[in-house]
């Protein structure tokens, strides 16, 4: 890329757009997901489900 942009100085390696799917897992609130993009990093926050995140388990 980088002789590319010596030869011609109005070439950008920029992308217009980008679409990936998956699926979530059950116990993710899908109401309150949310995405980020910053510094070239995307990044996702998936909280729990309140009942899955409050799940306890007595230790004996």
């Amino acid at each position: 890329m980088s002789n590319l942009r010596a030869l011609d100085p109005t070439f950008t390696d920029s992308f217009d757009s980008a679409i990936r799917t998956f699926s979530l897992a059950p116990d993710v609130d899908d109401g309150k997901v949310q995405a980020r993009c910053a510094d070239g990093v995307f990044s996702l926050e998936l909280p729990k489900k309140a009942s899955a995140a409050s799940k306890k388990t007595a230790v004996q």
